[in-house]
Protein backbone atom coordinates (compact mmCIF):
# COMPACT_ATOMS: atom_id res chain seq x y z
CA UNK A 1 0.00 0.00 0.00
CA UNK A 2 2.93 2.62 0.89
CA UNK A 3 4.02 2.18 -3.14
CA UNK A 4 0.36 3.40 -4.39
CA UNK A 5 1.22 6.92 -4.19
CA UNK A 6 4.11 7.64 -6.74
CA UNK A 7 5.54 11.08 -6.85
CA UNK A 8 7.29 11.74 -10.42
CA UNK A 9 8.84 14.53 -8.63
CA UNK A 10 10.10 13.13 -4.43
CA UNK A 11 8.83 14.87 -2.18
CA UNK A 12 12.18 15.55 -0.49
CA UNK A 13 12.57 18.10 -3.73
CA UNK A 14 9.37 19.38 -3.53
CA UNK A 15 10.34 20.26 0.35
CA UNK A 16 13.24 22.06 -0.47
CA UNK A 17 11.20 24.68 -2.24
CA UNK A 18 8.46 24.44 0.95
CA UNK A 19 6.82 22.42 3.40
CA UNK A 20 3.57 23.57 2.05
CA UNK A 21 3.93 23.87 -1.62
CA UNK A 22 1.64 26.30 -3.88
CA UNK A 23 0.85 25.01 -7.42
CA UNK A 24 -1.25 26.00 -10.32
CA UNK A 25 -2.95 23.82 -12.68
CA UNK A 26 -2.90 24.70 -16.21
CA UNK A 27 -5.68 22.80 -17.81
CA UNK A 28 -8.28 23.46 -14.49
CA UNK A 29 -7.05 26.68 -13.82
CA UNK A 30 -7.13 26.09 -10.07
CA UNK A 31 -4.10 27.62 -8.07
CA UNK A 32 -3.80 25.36 -4.22
CA UNK A 33 -1.72 27.94 -1.69
CA UNK A 34 0.27 26.01 0.82
CA UNK A 35 -0.43 22.44 -0.01
CA UNK A 36 0.78 19.22 1.21
CA UNK A 37 3.41 17.90 -0.77
CA UNK A 38 1.80 14.54 0.10
CA UNK A 39 -0.28 14.88 -3.12
CA UNK A 40 1.57 17.06 -5.04
CA UNK A 41 3.42 16.20 -8.33
CA UNK A 42 2.17 12.76 -7.71
CA UNK A 43 -0.32 9.80 -9.05
CA UNK A 44 -1.40 6.84 -8.28
CA UNK A 45 -0.02 3.61 -9.61
CA UNK A 46 2.28 4.70 -12.38
CA UNK A 47 4.95 2.29 -11.68
CA UNK A 48 5.00 -1.23 -9.85
CA UNK A 49 5.95 -1.34 -6.68
CA UNK A 50 9.41 -3.00 -7.14
CA UNK A 51 10.52 -0.33 -9.59
CA UNK A 52 8.97 2.42 -6.88
CA UNK A 53 11.12 0.73 -4.52
CA UNK A 54 14.03 1.15 -6.43
CA UNK A 55 13.11 5.07 -6.91
CA UNK A 56 12.87 5.56 -2.92
CA UNK A 57 16.43 3.41 -2.30
CA UNK A 58 17.91 6.44 -4.75
CA UNK A 59 16.53 9.04 -3.60
CA UNK A 60 17.47 8.35 -0.26
CA UNK A 61 20.70 8.86 -1.28
CA UNK A 62 20.79 11.64 -3.40
CA UNK A 63 18.90 13.52 -0.69
CA UNK A 64 21.71 13.51 1.62
CA UNK A 65 24.04 13.97 -0.38
CA UNK A 66 22.29 17.48 -1.71
CA UNK A 67 21.16 18.38 1.66
CA UNK A 68 24.95 17.73 2.43
CA UNK A 69 26.81 18.86 -0.38
CA UNK A 70 25.50 20.85 -2.61
CA UNK A 71 22.62 22.89 -0.97
CA UNK A 72 24.81 23.71 2.38
CA UNK A 73 27.85 25.01 0.36
CA UNK A 74 27.53 28.90 0.19
CA UNK A 75 30.74 29.12 -2.35
CA UNK A 76 31.91 26.27 -3.85
CA UNK A 77 31.05 22.62 -4.09
CA UNK A 78 33.83 19.97 -4.38
CA UNK A 79 32.48 16.74 -5.82
CA UNK A 80 33.81 13.25 -6.55
CA UNK A 81 33.80 11.16 -9.75
CA UNK A 82 31.11 8.86 -8.31
CA UNK A 83 28.92 12.10 -6.76
CA UNK A 84 28.78 13.52 -10.51
CA UNK A 85 27.64 9.88 -11.84
CA UNK A 86 24.89 10.16 -8.76
CA UNK A 87 23.54 13.63 -9.64
CA UNK A 88 23.39 12.20 -13.30
CA UNK A 89 21.68 9.01 -12.65
CA UNK A 90 19.39 11.05 -10.60
CA UNK A 91 18.24 13.63 -13.42
CA UNK A 92 18.37 10.57 -15.88
CA UNK A 93 15.62 9.34 -13.76
CA UNK A 94 13.57 12.32 -13.13
CA UNK A 95 13.83 12.84 -17.00
CA UNK A 96 12.50 9.83 -17.89
CA UNK A 97 9.82 8.77 -15.00
CA UNK A 98 7.43 11.70 -15.23
CA UNK A 99 3.97 10.21 -16.54
CA UNK A 100 3.90 12.54 -19.89
CA UNK A 101 7.69 11.51 -20.28
CA UNK A 102 8.64 10.53 -24.16
CA UNK A 103 9.59 7.28 -22.38
CA UNK A 104 6.32 6.51 -21.18
CA UNK A 105 3.45 8.07 -23.49
CA UNK A 106 5.00 7.40 -27.22
CA UNK A 107 6.36 4.75 -29.24
CA UNK A 108 10.11 5.47 -29.24
CA UNK A 109 10.88 7.23 -32.56
CA UNK A 110 14.63 6.26 -32.67
CA UNK A 111 15.45 3.64 -35.25
CA UNK A 112 17.56 0.96 -34.72
CA UNK A 113 19.98 1.80 -37.96
CA UNK A 114 20.46 4.72 -36.13
CA UNK A 115 21.09 3.94 -33.13
CA UNK A 116 23.65 1.20 -34.26
CA UNK A 117 25.05 3.62 -36.00
CA UNK A 118 26.07 5.91 -32.90
CA UNK A 119 27.50 2.69 -31.45
CA UNK A 120 25.18 1.22 -29.15
CA UNK A 121 23.43 -1.98 -28.45
CA UNK A 122 20.45 -3.14 -27.08
CA UNK A 123 18.86 -6.25 -25.72
CA UNK A 124 16.01 -7.26 -27.35
CA UNK A 125 12.99 -8.90 -25.87
CA UNK A 126 10.32 -10.12 -28.62
CA UNK A 127 7.29 -8.96 -28.27
CA UNK A 128 7.88 -6.24 -25.35
CA UNK A 129 5.33 -3.74 -24.32
CA UNK A 130 5.94 0.04 -24.36
CA UNK A 131 4.86 -0.11 -20.80
CA UNK A 132 7.67 -2.86 -19.98
CA UNK A 133 10.47 -1.44 -22.51
CA UNK A 134 10.12 1.88 -19.97
CA UNK A 135 9.89 -0.08 -16.73
CA UNK A 136 13.23 -1.78 -18.18
CA UNK A 137 15.08 1.42 -19.05
CA UNK A 138 14.59 2.45 -15.48
CA UNK A 139 16.11 -0.56 -14.33
CA UNK A 140 19.18 -0.42 -16.25
CA UNK A 141 19.96 3.17 -15.38
CA UNK A 142 18.97 2.38 -11.61
CA UNK A 143 21.54 -0.58 -11.28
CA UNK A 144 24.30 1.37 -13.17
CA UNK A 145 27.77 3.31 -11.60
CA UNK A 146 29.01 4.32 -14.82
CA UNK A 147 27.74 5.14 -18.42
CA UNK A 148 30.12 1.89 -18.91
CA UNK A 149 27.40 -0.12 -16.84
CA UNK A 150 24.88 0.96 -19.16
CA UNK A 151 26.03 0.28 -22.06
CA UNK A 152 27.32 -3.08 -21.01
CA UNK A 153 24.28 -4.42 -18.75
CA UNK A 154 22.51 -7.45 -19.57
CA UNK A 155 19.00 -5.64 -20.34
CA UNK A 156 20.19 -2.47 -22.43
CA UNK A 157 17.65 -0.24 -24.20
CA UNK A 158 18.48 2.28 -26.90
CA UNK A 159 16.96 4.40 -24.79
CA UNK A 160 19.11 4.15 -21.71
CA UNK A 161 22.25 4.53 -23.78
CA UNK A 162 20.94 7.69 -25.55
CA UNK A 163 20.39 9.73 -22.10
CA UNK A 164 23.45 7.92 -19.85
CA UNK A 165 25.45 9.65 -23.56
CA UNK A 166 23.82 12.98 -23.21
CA UNK A 167 23.78 13.89 -20.21
CA UNK A 168 27.44 12.17 -19.24
CA UNK A 169 29.09 14.74 -22.15
CA UNK A 170 27.62 17.69 -20.37
CA UNK A 171 29.25 19.69 -17.56
CA UNK A 172 27.28 20.53 -14.39
CA UNK A 173 26.89 24.44 -12.99
CA UNK A 174 25.35 25.04 -9.62
CA UNK A 175 23.13 28.40 -9.73
CA UNK A 176 21.80 30.23 -6.85
CA UNK A 177 19.28 33.16 -6.73
CA UNK A 178 19.27 34.34 -3.26
CA UNK A 179 21.10 37.33 -4.23
CA UNK A 180 18.80 38.39 -6.90
CA UNK A 181 15.80 37.94 -4.65
CA UNK A 182 13.32 35.90 -7.63
CA UNK A 183 12.91 32.20 -6.75
CA UNK A 184 13.29 29.34 -9.32
CA UNK A 185 9.88 27.58 -10.03
CA UNK A 186 9.22 23.42 -10.67
CA UNK A 187 6.84 21.33 -12.74
CA UNK A 188 6.05 18.57 -14.02
CA UNK A 189 7.93 18.08 -16.56
CA UNK A 190 10.63 16.00 -15.80
CA UNK A 191 13.58 18.06 -17.89
CA UNK A 192 13.38 21.55 -19.22
CA UNK A 193 16.35 23.11 -21.66
CA UNK A 194 16.95 25.58 -23.62
CA UNK A 195 18.05 25.25 -27.28
CA UNK A 196 19.81 26.73 -29.65
CA UNK A 197 19.22 30.49 -30.97
CA UNK A 198 19.05 29.07 -34.50
CA UNK A 199 16.52 26.53 -33.84
CA UNK A 200 12.39 27.07 -35.17
CA UNK A 201 13.70 29.62 -36.93
CA UNK A 202 12.81 30.43 -40.49
CA UNK A 203 15.92 30.96 -43.36
CA UNK A 204 16.12 31.73 -46.50
CA UNK A 205 19.71 30.95 -48.33
CA UNK A 206 18.65 31.88 -51.56
CA UNK A 207 16.78 28.13 -52.21
CA UNK A 208 13.59 28.87 -50.14
CA UNK A 209 12.81 29.33 -46.80
CA UNK A 210 13.95 26.42 -44.20
CA UNK A 211 12.21 26.16 -41.07
CA UNK A 212 15.18 24.67 -38.71
CA UNK A 213 12.90 22.67 -36.24
CA UNK A 214 15.82 20.21 -34.96
CA UNK A 215 19.49 21.22 -35.50
CA UNK A 216 21.29 23.34 -33.33
CA UNK A 217 23.05 24.93 -36.32
CA UNK A 218 25.02 27.71 -35.19
CA UNK A 219 27.11 25.53 -32.38
CA UNK A 220 27.21 22.47 -34.84
CA UNK A 221 28.00 24.85 -37.97
CA UNK A 222 30.60 26.87 -35.61
CA UNK A 223 32.09 23.18 -34.40
CA UNK A 224 31.83 21.71 -38.49
CA UNK A 225 33.65 24.60 -40.15
CA UNK A 226 36.80 24.67 -37.93
CA UNK A 227 36.73 21.08 -38.01
CA UNK A 228 37.16 21.54 -42.02
CA UNK A 229 40.82 21.28 -44.00
CA UNK A 230 42.03 21.57 -40.16
CA UNK A 231 45.80 21.31 -40.34
CA UNK A 232 46.79 21.35 -36.90
CA UNK A 233 46.70 17.82 -35.20
CA UNK A 234 45.79 19.84 -32.09
CA UNK A 235 42.86 21.74 -33.13
CA UNK A 236 41.60 18.82 -34.81
CA UNK A 237 41.47 16.51 -32.42
CA UNK A 238 39.95 19.23 -30.27
CA UNK A 239 37.40 20.06 -32.45
CA UNK A 240 36.72 16.33 -33.81
CA UNK A 241 36.20 15.36 -30.20
CA UNK A 242 33.72 17.80 -29.33
CA UNK A 243 31.78 17.37 -32.70
CA UNK A 244 31.85 13.50 -31.53
CA UNK A 245 30.54 14.51 -27.99
CA UNK A 246 27.77 17.13 -29.39
CA UNK A 247 26.32 14.24 -31.63
CA UNK A 248 24.51 13.25 -28.08
CA UNK A 249 23.58 16.67 -26.64
CA UNK A 250 20.56 18.30 -28.28
CA UNK A 251 20.36 21.61 -26.46
CA UNK A 252 22.54 24.56 -24.91
CA UNK A 253 21.83 23.28 -21.26
CA UNK A 254 19.29 21.40 -19.45
CA UNK A 255 17.45 22.30 -16.13
CA UNK A 256 16.40 20.80 -13.19
CA UNK A 257 15.57 22.82 -9.70
CA UNK A 258 16.53 21.32 -6.51
CA UNK A 259 15.16 23.87 -4.06
CA UNK A 260 13.81 27.34 -4.31
CA UNK A 261 17.11 29.21 -4.58
CA UNK A 262 18.85 26.85 -6.41
CA UNK A 263 19.16 24.57 -9.91
CA UNK A 264 21.44 22.43 -11.36
CA UNK A 265 22.08 22.46 -14.77
CA UNK A 266 24.26 20.38 -17.41
CA UNK A 267 25.64 22.16 -20.15
CA UNK A 268 26.31 21.28 -23.91
CA UNK A 269 30.42 20.68 -24.04
CA UNK A 270 30.57 23.36 -26.31
CA UNK A 271 30.18 25.85 -23.68
CA UNK A 272 33.67 25.00 -23.25
CA UNK A 273 35.45 26.48 -25.74
CA UNK A 274 34.39 29.96 -24.03
CA UNK A 275 36.33 29.09 -20.71
CA UNK A 276 38.34 26.50 -20.85
CA UNK A 277 42.09 27.51 -21.19
CA UNK A 278 43.95 24.64 -23.23
CA UNK A 279 41.01 25.05 -25.38
CA UNK A 280 41.36 28.26 -25.75
CA UNK A 281 44.85 28.18 -26.35
CA UNK A 282 44.70 25.95 -28.87
CA UNK A 283 42.50 27.46 -30.90
CA UNK A 284 43.21 31.11 -30.34
CA UNK A 285 40.27 32.80 -29.25
CA UNK A 286 36.83 31.81 -28.02
CA UNK A 287 34.41 31.43 -30.60
CA UNK A 288 32.46 34.37 -32.12
CA UNK A 289 29.03 33.24 -31.14
CA UNK A 290 26.96 32.85 -28.52
CA UNK A 291 23.70 30.71 -28.89
CA UNK A 292 21.81 31.28 -26.01
CA UNK A 293 20.24 33.52 -24.27
CA UNK A 294 21.51 33.31 -21.10
CA UNK A 295 24.61 35.51 -19.71
CA UNK A 296 27.85 34.24 -19.95
CA UNK A 297 28.77 34.13 -16.05
CA UNK A 298 25.85 31.85 -15.90
CA UNK A 299 27.59 28.95 -17.91
CA UNK A 300 30.81 29.48 -17.05
CA UNK A 301 33.05 26.38 -16.19
CA UNK A 302 35.38 26.30 -13.41
CA UNK A 303 38.65 27.04 -14.52
CA UNK A 304 40.49 25.03 -11.85
CA UNK A 305 37.18 22.03 -11.92
CA UNK A 306 39.72 18.91 -11.93
CA UNK A 307 42.47 17.03 -9.35
CA UNK A 308 43.60 13.71 -10.28
CA UNK A 309 44.47 11.43 -7.50
CA UNK A 310 47.07 9.64 -10.04
CA UNK A 311 45.22 7.39 -12.23
CA UNK A 312 41.97 7.74 -13.04
CA UNK A 313 39.43 7.10 -9.93
CA UNK A 314 35.99 7.37 -8.61
CA UNK A 315 37.71 9.84 -6.07
CA UNK A 316 39.35 12.48 -8.11
CA UNK A 317 38.01 15.94 -6.86
CA UNK A 318 35.98 18.17 -9.26
CA UNK A 319 35.41 21.88 -8.08
CA UNK A 320 32.59 24.16 -8.75
CA UNK A 321 31.78 27.60 -7.79
CA UNK A 322 28.12 28.26 -6.95
CA UNK A 323 27.10 30.89 -9.75
CA UNK A 324 24.86 33.77 -8.32
CA UNK A 325 22.54 34.64 -11.26
CA UNK A 326 21.40 37.54 -12.15
CA UNK A 327 17.71 38.42 -11.87
CA UNK A 328 17.69 38.64 -15.85
CA UNK A 329 19.20 35.27 -15.77
CA UNK A 330 16.84 33.58 -13.05
CA UNK A 331 13.68 35.62 -15.20
CA UNK A 332 14.86 33.83 -18.52
CA UNK A 333 15.13 29.98 -16.58
CA UNK A 334 11.57 30.46 -15.00
CA UNK A 335 9.60 31.68 -18.05
CA UNK A 336 11.24 28.09 -20.26
CA UNK A 337 9.55 26.15 -16.97
CA UNK A 338 6.46 28.23 -16.89
CA UNK A 339 6.48 27.79 -21.00
CA UNK A 340 6.25 23.71 -20.60
CA UNK A 341 4.45 22.45 -18.04
CA UNK A 342 2.13 19.36 -18.70
CA UNK A 343 -0.45 19.73 -15.93
CA UNK A 344 1.46 21.33 -12.60
CA UNK A 345 3.40 24.25 -11.63
CA UNK A 346 5.00 24.89 -8.11
CA UNK A 347 6.74 27.59 -6.02
CA UNK A 348 7.79 28.47 -2.93
CA UNK A 349 6.78 32.29 -2.30
CA UNK A 350 4.56 34.03 -4.72
CA UNK A 351 5.93 37.57 -4.00
CA UNK A 352 9.23 35.68 -5.40
CA UNK A 353 8.36 34.49 -8.85
CA UNK A 354 6.26 37.53 -9.70
CA UNK A 355 8.49 38.95 -12.35
CA UNK A 356 9.02 36.08 -13.83
CA UNK A 357 5.18 35.50 -14.22
CA UNK A 358 4.52 39.33 -15.07
CA UNK A 359 7.64 38.92 -17.76
CA UNK A 360 6.22 35.79 -19.54
CA UNK A 361 2.50 37.07 -19.27
CA UNK A 362 3.83 40.67 -21.39
CA UNK A 363 5.13 37.83 -24.23
CA UNK A 364 3.05 38.62 -27.14
CA UNK A 365 0.08 36.16 -27.24
CA UNK A 366 1.53 34.04 -30.18
CA UNK A 367 4.44 33.35 -28.02
CA UNK A 368 2.66 32.32 -25.04
CA UNK A 369 2.17 28.13 -24.98
CA UNK A 370 0.26 28.68 -22.04
CA UNK A 371 -2.99 31.05 -20.85
CA UNK A 372 -1.73 32.37 -17.41
CA UNK A 373 -4.51 34.78 -17.21
CA UNK A 374 -6.35 32.69 -14.99
CA UNK A 375 -3.39 32.85 -12.34
CA UNK A 376 -2.87 36.30 -12.78
CA UNK A 377 -6.71 36.69 -11.60
CA UNK A 378 -6.28 34.69 -8.68
CA UNK A 379 -3.50 36.49 -7.46
CA UNK A 380 -4.54 39.75 -7.99
CA UNK A 381 -7.62 38.50 -5.95
CA UNK A 382 -5.32 37.46 -3.16
CA UNK A 383 -3.96 41.09 -3.20
CA UNK A 384 -0.98 40.55 -5.62
CA UNK A 385 0.52 43.76 -7.07
CA UNK A 386 1.87 42.24 -11.06
CA UNK A 387 4.62 44.65 -11.75
CA UNK A 388 5.15 46.12 -14.87
CA UNK A 389 7.04 48.72 -16.32
CA UNK A 390 10.07 48.79 -18.84
CA UNK A 391 12.03 46.29 -17.36
CA UNK A 392 9.36 43.46 -17.89
CA UNK A 393 8.74 44.92 -21.04
CA UNK A 394 12.68 44.97 -22.07
CA UNK A 395 13.08 41.14 -20.45
CA UNK A 396 9.56 39.71 -22.41
CA UNK A 397 11.15 41.57 -25.61
CA UNK A 398 14.59 39.65 -24.62
CA UNK A 399 12.43 36.46 -24.99
CA UNK A 400 11.38 36.90 -28.57
CA UNK A 401 14.30 38.56 -30.03
CA UNK A 402 16.84 35.93 -30.88
CA UNK A 403 19.54 39.01 -31.96
CA UNK A 404 21.27 35.98 -34.60
CA UNK A 405 24.48 37.64 -35.37
CA UNK A 406 26.26 38.04 -38.80
CA UNK A 407 29.09 35.94 -37.69
CA UNK A 408 26.07 33.12 -36.15
CA UNK A 409 24.45 33.39 -40.00
CA UNK A 410 27.70 32.36 -41.27
CA UNK A 411 28.19 29.42 -39.16
CA UNK A 412 24.51 28.71 -39.72
CA UNK A 413 25.07 29.02 -43.44
CA UNK A 414 27.65 26.75 -43.45
CA UNK A 415 25.80 24.10 -42.02
CA UNK A 416 23.17 24.31 -43.61
CA UNK A 417 24.59 24.47 -47.14
CA UNK A 418 26.95 21.32 -46.05
CA UNK A 419 25.05 19.12 -43.81
CA UNK A 420 21.47 19.78 -44.99
CA UNK A 421 20.63 21.61 -48.56
CA UNK A 422 22.68 17.82 -50.17
CA UNK A 423 20.20 15.78 -48.15
CA UNK A 424 17.05 17.69 -49.37
CA UNK A 425 18.23 17.35 -53.14
CA UNK A 426 18.67 13.36 -52.54
CA UNK A 427 15.10 13.34 -51.22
Amino acid sequence: MGYENNHYIPQFIQRRFANKINRYNIITGDLIVKGSTKSAFAKKNIYPQWLEKMFGELEVRIAQFLDDIVLSAKEKVVLKRNDIWLIKKFFMIQTLRAPDSTLLRIKRLDDDKKMLLMGYKENVIENESLEDYAYRTLKVILESNSMDDVYNHHQVTFEACKWASLYNYCYITIWDSTECKEDFIITDNGMNCEHDKSRFQIFNFGDGEYLNEKDEMIKRGYVYSHLQNQNDYNTFLLFFNLEEKMKHVHANYYLFPVSATRTIALVNPFFRLFYDQPAIDIIGNVPDVWPTLLSREALESNKNRYQSLGDYSDDDLFYYDIKNLSLDDVIIINCMMIDRVFEWLGFAETSRIIRSLCTYLALPKISQKIDYSRLKSELLNLGYDMPKGEYIKNMSRKLILTGITPSEIKYIQFFYDNLIKNKKNDI
